[in-house]
């Protein structure tokens, strides 16, 4: 369970899944959401406060040159999204930032010269704008963008910006409750659109002004950002350009969505689940329809678990033959998030299936191949990085073509190079052009704000488990420059709960790094990044292992000389925010806490949050398992044994983990005198998409450890 937000991933949104490129726009995310909502597995977000938390009370310090201040977050720009031109000579991709003078977040497309390096904004669409691709031909750049019909909300469309000749977008598709996603046949005349008709009938008891009463029959009811879910589902149709005619493809009875179209343009592969009853189970697969004979469709994967998961927004995709397939491998179905993801290759004459990165037990993503269909390329997941590689065709040890201690994002593949999205600790993503056989260019100079600020000192911790038995645990760690022994230090838990901190560039840990604390990013048992057994290890086990390894890392913090002992904090958001319920109550060394969108009383989730399968395969239903669902909640029952102030924030409208989680821990800890605060933020789902709100949030973080952990963090910069 974690939160996504407006920052850069390395993977897709799983919601938000990535969970995976999410801008922080409420009609842009719940269009995602939609998009993915028979399923979820939150990772993309990996880490939930990370970039939406905000520390009100030292915005004045904005004009400070020699420090990050909070107020750096409204100058924040976030890139994503990337596409690569068919003459590569242009990038288009996505830039999303608060707007000025609103309480909103917006993205638009721009557009980056790639031998001037020259960018600029190409679309200014109030409501925003994303999704830029190239058509094959060259002549337009397609964007998703928020169109306003007079007397009615904006929905959103497939809309045309004309390369050649600069003008205004012209929108090619009218569909009645928008457009979630598209993709550009080869000969650029045609467009597959993904959709989701209403098919509800309206209630004849009801007058038009009232709202409908909200009827639920289906197992999977609610999901957050989409809410209350009705029995509609996403279809593809094809939208001529020519004639503006849609054609179905694809049946009403299940969902079908991340289209691709073969390179002869003949066939569409797709991802659709099917079955009796799609909610029970998550195995997606790879199918192959007939454009022209729509109703002739091959299934081509048979894995019961998910193949070409769409919670992590990588299309199946062919060779320039047409011959193969590439898809992501979700591997077995019982292992629900904790299963790496690996790259598939269907040979389509024979159906032949092949794995093309298992062997490297790493999550292996987004594979592509080259434009001769004679390499494949993915981004390879390790510790606390994510390289852009290319895999061995006889499954070796693939080729890393990327620095370490970096995270790239996203990347395309061209014939003279390669584009890339990446970012570090101390440099926010920015798009890179790598020349065949040359080094990179940074071709994009966003938030170039960042140069002016002094880097953080960036480091690591390993802490050496006595145990044979037991893994070291890795963390990243922030420091602020100038900064020596023991000092008020902030353990950072991540989402997830199978997700990692990364070399990437966190503002908000920066910020709070800045304020004088040492920011401590642990990846325990159950993180990704080291293999399928570490992020195994906390199956239906959760506060046990980690809890154990972020004791390990707190022993190594204060045995090191790294921590001082009396000014000792953890904070984290979602499952991040689980696990520091379950570290104060292990744990009463921990002098101030922040506990974000966590739940510990587990039984209190059920039919509230959108987990419902996942509570099957993990814990079992709690009629047949009850004493799993009580270890899992030790951190509620056991509360007496918390002494730890802490703070609760959450958002109101949270259907991920949902604000009751948050409301019993309050209770349970006010009861007991133990010093806290309940936050909740109106109409917030689990990531937050009000910029005040974000203000907010981060003002109470650090207003809190400044009260509980007292005034030496400032002192311990010299202030």
């Amino acid at each position: 369970m974690t939160t996504t937000h407006p920052s850069c991933s390395s993977r897709p949104s799983r919601l938000t899944l990535f969970i995976r490129s999410a801008e922080g726009l409420g009609r842009w995310t719940a269009r995602a959401s939609r998009l993915l909502i028979s399923i979820d597995r939150t990772r993309l977000a990996l880490v939930a406060t990370a970039s939406v938390l905000l520390w009100s009370g030292l915005m004045a310090t904005a004009t400070q040159a020699s420090t990050y201040s909070p107020a750096d977050l409204l100058l924040y720009e976030r890139l994503s999204e990337p596409d690569l031109s068919p003459d590569e000579n242009w990038a288009a991709y996505v830039v999303g930032k608060k707007l000025e003078g609103k309480d909103a977040y917006e993205s638009q497309v721009w557009l980056v010269d790639i031998q001037s390096r020259e960018a600029s904004a190409v679309t200014a669409v109030p409501g925003g704008a994303s999704s830029p691709q190239f058509s094959p031909s060259g002549e337009w750049l397609a964007v998703l963008a928020d169109v306003e019909q007079e007397g009615e909300e904006p929905t959103t469309q497939v809309c045309l910006l004309p390369l050649e000749r600069p003008g205004a977008l012209t929108c090619v598709s009218d569909a009645e409750d928008g457009v979630l996603d598209f993709a550009w046949a080869p000969d650029s005349q045609s467009l597959a659109l993904v959709v989701e008709p209403d098919i509800d009938p309206p209630s004849n008891n009801i007058p038009e002004e009232t709202d409908a009463p909200i009827v639920l029959d289906r197992l999977l009811f609610k999901h957050d950002n989409a809410g209350y879910l009705k029995n509609t589902k996403q279809q593809i149709v094809l939208l001529s350009l020519d004639t503006k005619v849609t054609t179905p493809l694809t049946s009403s009875n299940y969902d079908s969505v991340l289209p691709a179209f073969s390179p002869d343009g003949t066939r569409i592969a797709f991802v659709s689940k099917r079955g009796a009853d799609p909610d029970r189970h998550e195995n997606w697969d790879i199918y192959e329809l007939d454009i022209e004979n729509p109703s002739t469709v091959r299934k081509l994967t048979q894995n019961t678990g998910p193949d070409g998961d769409p919670s992590w927004w990588n299309r199946p995709i062919y060779s320039p033959s047409g011959e193969r397939l590439l898809y992501l491998d979700g591997g077995d179905a019982k292992d629900i998030w904790y299963a790496l993801q690996t790259v598939g290759e269907i040979e389509r004459q024979s159906g032949r299936i092949s794995n093309l990165s298992r062997q490297l037990d790493r999550n292996c993503t987004s594979p592509r191949f080259d434009t001769k269909g004679e390499a494949v390329f993915c981004l390879l997941e390790d510790d606390r990085s994510v390289q852009l590689a290319k895999l061995s065709v006889d499954q070796g040890q693939p080729e890393r073509l990327t620095p370490p201690r970096r995270v790239v994002h996203d990347y395309r593949v061209g014939n003279a190079g390669i584009l890339t999205l990446q970012s570090a600790i101390n440099e926010p993503a920015q798009l890179y052009w790598q020349p065949r056989g040359q080094s990179s260019q940074q071709l994009t100079q966003h938030n170039a704000w960042v140069d002016e600020r002094q880097p953080l000192i960036e480091g690591e911790l390993i802490a050496k488990a006595k145990s044979g038995s037991r893994p070291n645990v890795h963390a990243v760690m922030l420091t602020p420059a100038n900064s020596e022994g023991p000092m008020p230090t902030l353990l950072h838990l991540h989402g997830g709960p199978v997700a990692q901190h990364q070399y990437d560039f966190d503002i908000e840990q920066h910020i709070m790094a800045s304020a004088g604390y040492r920011i401590v990013a642990p990846n325990p048992r159950g993180s990704s990044g080291r293999g399928f057994n570490y992020q195994y290890a906390i199956w239906a086990k959760w506060g046990g292992p980690d809890g154990e390894d972020i004791r390990l890392i707190t022993d190594t913090l204060l045995r090191e000389g790294l921590a001082d002992p009396t000014h000792l904090g953890v904070y984290g958001w979602s499952y991040g925010g689980m696990l520091t319920n379950y570290a104060i109550t292990r744990d009463q060394r921990y002098k101030a806490a922040v506990s974000g969108a966590g739940i510990s009383n587990m039984l209190g989730g059920f039919g509230v949050d959108h987990y419902i399968v996942a509570w099957e395969q993990e814990v079992g239903m709690p009629w047949d398992n009850l004493e799993g669902w009580l270890k899992l909640s030790y951190p509620f029952l056991e509360a007496p044994a918390i002494t730890t102030p802490t703070l609760f924030v959450v958002g109101e409208a949270d259907f991920n983990v949902p604000a009751v989680g948050s409301e019993q821990m309050y209770q349970a800890l006010r009861y007991l005198e133990i010093p806290t605060q309940l936050v909740i933020y109106p109409d917030q789902h689990h990531s937050f998409t009000v910029p005040s709100y974000e203000v907010d949030v981060l003002a109470r973080h650090l207003d809190w450890f400044e009260t509980y952990l007292g005034s030496d963090a400032s002192q311990s910069l010299g202030q």
